[in-house]
C-alpha cells in the first residue's frame, strides 16, 4: 500500500490541528491527533470519489451525446380520423 506523509513544522501542528478540529466540530471526548487524522482520511476519500463520479458522468454525457437522432416521424391522418 502506498504512503502519503505530511510534514508539519514543530511550532505550527497545534494551530494546524486546533484549526481542523474547529473547522470540522471535534467532539470534546474525541482525541485531537485521531480526529485530525480521520478528517485527511475523509477528504481524500470523498475527493476521489467526487472525482470518479463526474468523470463518470462526462463519460456517459459524452456516449449518449455521440448517439445518432432517433428516427421519428409524423404520421399523416385522414380527414376521418382514421389511418
Amino acid at each position: 500500500m502506498a504512503e502519503i506523509s505530511i510534514e508539519i513544522d514543530d511550532n505550527d501542528l497545534d494551530r494546524v490541528q486546533d484549526a481542523i478540529s474547529a473547522n470540522y466540530n471535534k467532539p470534546a471526548s474525541e482525541n485531537k491527533e485521531d480526529f485530525v487524522d480521520q478528517v485527511i482520511i475523509n477528504f481524500l476519500q470523498e475527493n476521489v470519489l467526487a472525482y470518479e463520479k463526474r468523470s463518470a458522468k462526462k463519460t456517459v454525457n459524452e456516449e449518449v451525446d455521440n448517439k445518432p437522432k432517433a428516427k421519428i416521424k409524423k404520421n399523416k391522418k385522414n380527414k376521418g380520423g382514421k389511418k
